[in-house]
């Protein structure tokens, strides 16, 4: 049965020599809206609209109903330029709460509730399907759960570009599919990339798939149709890659991506490297061009390090490697066995190839400006 939260209105009609109370009829608020945003804490909003006579009405909710309290709920009336939210007041029972609201004419008003809802969790999922031929088919699904305490009944999940109309019981999960967010990637769009990158993925070489970059998504398109080829922009959310195989799909890998705007590659981890090994070391360090304080103490000094990549591809085929390394502050590169990329402030970026069996050595020193004791 479709719950549904009435709001019994109360309409006050102040006359010159007496006050009269007149009961409306019960009206009910439309099913919940929620807003699905990358918070533990989601709201949801009911609404509904009703003719608000001149002068001042009282709205009487039950929040019980809804396991609202008093101070989470929000009420908002339109329009703003005709009706006033006057103030509430909160009877002695503490789920009862009375909004006064004044209109300076009989209007067509719209009446919200919203508040929070607690228990309700979200996520977006990726499959994706690696074809024969080099390309991959992506099939997004948003997977909801239900924790509230109570089922949940045609609740409609809106997101920047994420939607859907739901019934769940209370502790059921479900998964819908998502065809906006789903598409083909032909092969030509499709590199394999093995990379080492400390920060992002730890100390082993990690091989991925890097999708060049997503087209921008036609706003035409019906939420119901897959675009025939993957576009942006892309939530981020977990990642299960499978390839194709004779006795169907394999497994390969399960990953997590960030939010993707259009225009820009996704990468998609397909595990470490397997033969590929990069070791990382510091090799040396000394402080130079130190500077006194007034009482001969450092003050500050120039740091200079000197650091060693070493590579071994124990593969059978030569293997090229893009090497990211990453330092704070403020520094520069002094001298370098390999030619670099400085991409950023604080990133060095090497490319190199190793043949098989063999071993590679990268050595570059920085100095670091301005360091203190």
């Amino acid at each position: 049965m479709i719950a549904r939260v009435c709001a019994v209105i109360l309409a006050i009609a102040l006359a010159t020599s007496a006050c009269a109370i007149q009961l409306t009829t019960a009206l009910e608020l439309g099913p919940p809206v929620v807003r699905l945003e990358n918070s533990d804490l989601l709201y949801a909003t009911r609404s509904t609209t009703m003719t608000l006579p001149r002068g001042e009405t009282v709205l009487r909710l039950p929040l019980d109903a809804l396991d609202v309290s008093p101070g989470d709920a929000m009420v908002e009336v339109q329009p703003a330029e005709r009706v006033t939210l006057v103030g509430a007041r909160t009877l002695d029972d503490p789920s009862e709460t009375l909004w006064r609201v004044r209109a300076d004419r009989e209007v067509e008003a719209a009446i919200s509730l919203t508040y929070p809802v607690e228990g309700l969790s979200w996520a977006i999922t990726y499959a994706v399907n690696l074809g024969s031929g080099g390309e991959a088919d992506i099939q997004a699904a948003l997977r909801v759960s239900n924790e509230l305490g109570r089922d949940l009944r045609e609740a409609n999940l809106i997101g920047d570009i994420v939607n859907a109309t739901i019934s769940l019981d209370d502790g059921e999960s479900i998964t819908v599919q998502q065809p906006l967010l789903s598409g083909t990637v032909v092969a030509e769009d499709i590199q394999r990339q093995i990379v080492y990158d400390r920060d992002r993925y730890g100390d082993a070489a990690m091989e991925l798939l890097k999708i060049a970059a997503l087209p921008e998504r036609d706003e035409d398109l019906s939420p119901d149709v897959a675009p025939a080829r993957l576009s942006g922009p892309l939530p981020g959310g977990s990642v299960r890659i499978y390839t194709a195989a004779a006795a169907g799909p394999e497994f390969i890998s399960e990953s997590s991506v960030p939010y993707t705007p259009a225009g820009e590659s996704m990468d998609l981890r397909l595990g470490p490297a397997s033969g590929v090994t990069v070791t990382r070391s510091l090799d040396d360090t000394s402080e130079v061009d130190k500077r006194l304080d007034a009482r001969d103490r450092v003050a500050l000094y120039d740091l200079l390090e000197t650091w060693i990549l070493e590579v071994r591809n124990l593969r059978e085929r030569p293997v090229a490697l893009q090497i990211r390394q990453s330092h704070d502050g403020y520094w520069k590169v002094e001298r370098s066995s390999h030619d670099y990329e400085r991409p950023c402030a604080e990133s060095l970026f090497f490319e190199l190839t190793v043949d098989t069996g063999e071993r590679a050595e990268i050595t570059y020193r920085l100095r670091h400006f301005n360091r203190e004791p």
